[in-house]
């Protein structure tokens, strides 16, 4: 379902682009608790598309996604905290970090921040099995689509 939100996001040959349908497509899968789509919901949210702009919402679905494990949800959060000055940003930066986040490691690198991390690894390129039964994601926007 991810995968089908994506290709409605940016369209291909088979599927023109279509936001309101991506969103649709996330929001079933984050209903089954689906760590990617969370956080590309989130990224939509944070951008204004498909939804007006709602940096809150955008922080919840990154943050499920986050404790889920999935490192770019803990990097797009935590830059969005460093953006609004909260202290939290750091811990979701170098949990990343811990994972092989190349983007978490150079953004604590420029924050002045070094730390023995692994080696770095490209989080859109990995793919992981998702366990049988996620717990449910949840966004208020997604209800009424997905009832």
């Amino acid at each position: 379902m991810n995968a089908i939100g994506y290709n409605y996001e940016y369209g291909n040959t088979l599927v023109p682009r279509d936001i309101e349908t991506a969103v649709y497509w996330y929001c079933r899968a984050i209903e089954r608790g689906n760590p990617r789509a969370m956080n590309n919901l989130g990224l939509l949210f944070a951008a204004g598309e498909g939804a007006a702009r709602d940096l809150s919402e955008a922080h919840s679905l990154w943050r499920q996604a986050a404790e889920a494990g999935h490192s770019n949800s803990m990097v797009n959060l935590g830059l969005s905290l460093l953006e609004n000055g909260q202290k939290s940003r750091i811990a979701w930066l170098r949990r990343a970090a811990e994972l092989g986040s190349g983007a978490a490691q150079a953004q604590l690198a420029r924050m002045g921040i070094h730390g023995v991390w692994p080696h770095p690894f490209d989080d859109a390129t990995r793919m992981t099995l998702e366990p049988d039964e996620p717990p449910a994601g949840h966004s208020r926007y997604c209800r009424p689509l997905v009832s």
